[in-house]
């Protein structure tokens, strides 16, 4: 299995807004990946706190909450 990378997560994310013309500063809310597992989290969240800590945003990651919930029948 891979582990995911904060630097490559992080280069991702400013390549992303530099392709888009968008200021990273600019951004108020990011909305996480968020699988629930102690090893990825950790590093998503450390990329976009070096991403956005400067202006601060907030941080959610709903996936993970509503797929917990599904009901399948």
């Amino acid at each position: 299995m891979s582990v995911p990378n904060a630097d490559a997560h992080e280069a991702v994310i400013r390549q992303a807004y530099n392709s888009a013309g968008l200021d990273i500063s600019e951004t108020a809310m990011v909305e996480a990946h968020g699988t629930g597992t102690k090893l990825g989290d950790p590093i998503e969240a450390k990329a976009i706190g070096n991403c956005f800590r400067d202006n601060g945003a907030f941080l959610g990651a709903v996936g993970p909450n509503i797929s917990s919930r599904v009901v399948h029948y």
